[in-house]
């Protein structure tokens, strides 16, 4: 069962690569399937933060990726 939920949530994803330094927005962000990335609610915390590497497109977006300092 806790694999099944993890399979129907939802994870933030990047929608096309996204170079160090860029800054994270609605334009290369999305929301897709399956769960086992960031959740959604935390989608306009990131928003607006740069990436800490090279992220390629349509992957999951994982803490690493993003630069919190």
């Amino acid at each position: 069962e806790r694999n099944q939920r993890r399979v129907h949530r939802r994870s933030i994803v990047t929608t096309r690569a996204v170079r160090k330094g860029e800054v994270f927005s609605s334009e290369n962000l999305g929301i897709k399937l399956p769960g086992t990335g960031i959740a959604p609610r935390e989608f306009d915390s990131i928003v607006h933060r740069r990436a800490a590497r090279d992220v390629p497109a349509e992957v999951l977006l994982r803490p690493e990726d993003i630069e919190f300092a």
